[in-house]
């Protein structure tokens, strides 16, 4: 594995903090060092930081929602999402520091970790998903103006490599023009393993040369990341003059998020450090040389988080919900799912295509 350094997988189930949620820049001080998991401490003060608009610099914001962990709303735990003024950024703020955002991560329900499904939304999810990558594949190769074989594809936040691995086997890009970035190391060896692909654990660990990506893909994962600008200015580096980046990203102002307000699934706080529209997305972006050229919904979403976000208003509720409740769920999805075709901008979930500016 060439890059700047080199990291020994190891065979940890939880990696530091500053691997998984920090900038994917960063590269690892512990490679080589076990480590065991720990249980989310929610019962005890978390460790607070305060942040800043990325956009402006401003502190300046209005309280926008006070929203429950999906995985544990039962705590009654609330995360406050404010409005940054002037931007129109919203954001979680506070938010925990590295250290103790990384127990957050420690769910058995969440992805990569999900590699069983238990709960009948988990199930469909992963049904939904293998169906799914073929059309996911479709919507990263769109407007591909060069031979797949010579296809360069950088995919950030590649979990398992489900997605890089059916470019490959459906798609015709070559394995050695494919390369995953992942900081949880079970998911990084089992893509390995199983695709044969190359999986690093941050963007700091490529080589200085190794740029002119023809596509890089962060799909649901920029929300993810704390330092947006050192990501993007090396994402801006690693892109070719005609490559484009693929963001899918919540729609904080779809008609699920509408309907479902606090219990909402993909506010997924404190997971998801920021909440883009259109309009803050492009402001970070052109502080970067990178504009937005077209966006498209992405309705699978929908169905997905109508059902989560059913479970976590019964449960926050407490009203009871089982598998007679998808039924009802379903229909539900379908009627957001309808609207947002009528209406793009109510999608649950953005694609957003980017190039660097002209």
């Amino acid at each position: 594995m060439g890059g700047r350094h080199q990291l020994h997988a190891g065979t940890c189930r939880s990696q530091s903090a500053q691997q998984r949620y920090a900038s994917p820049l960063q590269k690892s001080e512990n490679g080589n060092r076990r480590m065991s998991c720990r249980r989310p401490l929610l019962n005890r003060p978390s460790p607070m930081e305060n942040a800043i608009c990325p956009i402006t610099g401003s502190a300046d914001s209005t309280p926008f929602l006070s929203v429950p962990d999906r995985f544990h709303p039962e705590k009654g735990c609330r995360w406050n999402i404010v409005q940054i003024n002037p931007s129109g950024l919203m954001m979680l703020n506070p938010r925990p520091d590295r250290e103790e955002l990384e127990q957050h991560y420690q769910h058995s329900g969440y992805s990569p970790h999900m590699q069983s499904a238990h709960s009948p939304a988990e199930r469909l999810q992963q049904a939904a998903h293998q169906l799914l990558l073929s059309w996911r594949a479709a919507v990263v190769l769109k407007g591909l103006n060069k031979e797949r074989e010579e296809t360069r594809l950088l995919e950030i936040g590649c979990a398992t490599g489900t997605l890089l691995g059916t470019l490959h086997r459906k798609n015709g890009l070559q394995r050695e023009h494919l390369t995953g970035i992942e900081p949880d190391r079970e998911s990084a060896a089992y893509a390995r393993e199983r695709y044969g692909l190359r999986i690093l654990h941050a963007l700091g660990e490529l080589a200085e040369n190794d740029k002119g990506y023809d596509r890089i893909v962060l799909w649901h994962t920029l929300e993810h990341i704390d330092d947006l600008h050192a990501t993007l200015q090396e994402m801006e580096q690693l892109l070719a003059p005609d490559g484009k980046i693929i963001l899918a990203l919540p729609n904080p102002f779809s008609y699920d998020a509408q309907h479902y307000g606090a219990y909402w699934a993909a506010w997924d706080a404190p997971r998801h450090l920021w909440h883009f529209t259109p309009d803050t997305l492009s402001a970070l972006l052109a502080l970067h040389g990178l504009t937005v050229s077209n966006t498209s919904q992405w309705l699978p979403d929908t169905i997905y988080n109508t059902l989560l976000s059913e479970k976590l208003l019964a449960t926050g509720t407490r009203k009871p919900h089982g598998a007679q409740n998808i039924p009802a769920a379903l229909v539900q999805a379908g009627r957001f799912t309808l609207r947002s075709v009528l209406n793009p901008t109510g999608s649950s979930s953005v694609i957003y295509t980017v190039e660097k500016t002209t």
